[in-house]
């Protein structure tokens, strides 16, 4: 019986001393991958319930309500035309993707912006508009964008690049066609970008670079992805974006807003980097 409390006692001990001695270097590689994420991606979200201590409140508050509460849900109310929001600088990305989960019952666009520059530009990209959402015309998918037409001219995009009809009226969303189009092919007065009061009377054509958002439990859910390199960093070290939904204040509407995460990517740090590292700053 003492034997087999002693050899018990001995396993115990022996157990302690592993957890012991495992324990340290699991929490230090949690601080590490906290600080400098191995895996490549970090997550970050803030849902109106409590603060996030990397992503700011919106701004400012005279174009917002307070922050509401409704079935154990908490968002606030934007009703004016672009808001803000903060994100705090860590360390360099590649990638860095915003989702929104909002309602938007009145506003024709909604887009999500990123600051460039220190003269308060802004890189603007969608996140909705009802307008292509709720379009009847015929649509051409490729991988760079789609193609709304009012008849059905054509059935692909690179016919349409081929036989670009210069005379007529295009929108475009998101869309660079001189990517795909001669600038010497291209009518520049007949070019205008997709606005929230635009008049379809007279447009034969819209080129987007578009993704509808996804629909879920009742909220719109809708994402976006920016190149790290582009994004200003100001003297506070933050990045600024903007939630821009031009024509809600004439509108006298307004979009809830429920969540915002920011997902920041690079390449995963692998053990062989990290060797390759180690031996170009000692020299080795």
């Amino acid at each position: 019986m003492e034997k087999r409390q002693s050899k018990s006692l001995k396993i115990l001990s022996i157990a302690l001393k592993v957890v012991i001695c495992i324990l340290p270097i699991l929490l230090l590689f949690w601080i590490l991958e906290k600080n400098f994420v191995f895996s490549g991606k970090r997550e970050l979200v803030y849902d109106f319930s409590e603060d996030n201590a990397l992503i700011s409140h919106l701004e400012p508050w005279e174009r917002l309500s307070p922050i509401l509460e409704q079935d154990g849900i908490y968002f606030q109310k934007m009703h004016d035309d672009a808001v803000y929001f903060d994100l705090e600088k860590k360390d360099p990305f590649e990638k860095i993707t915003v989702q929104i989960t909002y309602k938007n019952p009145g506003a024709t666009i909604f887009d999500l912006g990123l600051r460039i520059n220190d003269k308060d530009n802004y890189k603007k990209l969608p996140l909705e508009s009802k307008l292509l959402n709720t379009s009847d015309w015929n649509k051409v998918e490729g991988p760079e964008g789609t193609l709304y037409q009012k008849n059905n001219d054509f059935s692909s995009l690179e016919e349409f690049y081929t036989n670009y009809p210069n005379d007529k009226r295009i929108l475009v969303y998101n869309f660079d066609i001189t990517k795909y189009v001669p600038k010497e092919k291209i009518e520049p007065t007949l070019i205008s970008p997709l606005r929230h009061n635009v008049d379809l009377e007279g447009i034969d054509y819209i080129l987007a670079h578009y993704t509808p958002p996804d629909n879920v439990n009742g909220w719109t859910v809708a994402k976006n992805t920016f190149d790290y390199k582009n994004a200003y960093v100001d003297n506070k070290n933050t990045i600024r974006f903007m939630l821009a939904a031009p024509g809600l204040k004439e509108k006298d509407s307004e979009i809830e807003i429920a969540e915002i995460k920011i997902t920041l990517e690079k390449e995963p740090l692998t053990f062989e980097k990290v060797i390759t590292k180690a031996r170009k700053f000692f020299k080795i």
